[in-house]
């Protein structure tokens, strides 16, 4: 009986990994994960025709999709700033972007106004 309840716990541990289900980014700092944010930021400076860069403030939740790859939900708080989009990474003053009323999704080249 013990080892059905082990392989019962290793089954669905195996399946919760499959592809189909959405579950949470269990650490938002790492360097991945902010890796895919800052992807994200630089593609949202890009659709919305932006001359200044966007930077992520604040990850306010991340949920992830195992698929062919991986997909991400990401809600966060951004901000512009004074660095152009065409320049070279520097230092940058930024400047508070939000609005609460609009979801921006950015999906490899395309954007979405929720």
């Amino acid at each position: 009986m013990l080892i059905f309840a082990f392989i019962a716990c290793l089954l669905q541990a195996v399946l919760c990994q499959m592809a189909g289900g959405w579950s949470d980014v269990e650490d938002t700092n790492s360097e991945n994960f902010q890796k895919i944010v800052s992807f994200a930021t630089n593609e949202i400076s890009v659709q919305l025709g932006s001359s200044n860069k966007k930077q992520a403030i604040e990850i306010l939740s991340g949920r992830q999709q195992v698929v062919a790859g991986m997909k991400y939900k990401i809600v966060m708080r951004i901000g512009e700033t004074d660095c152009k989009v065409d320049e070279n990474d520097k230092d940058c003053n930024l400047k508070i972007w939000w609005r609460d009323s609009q979801v921006f999704s950015c999906c490899m080249g395309q954007s979405m106004v929720e």
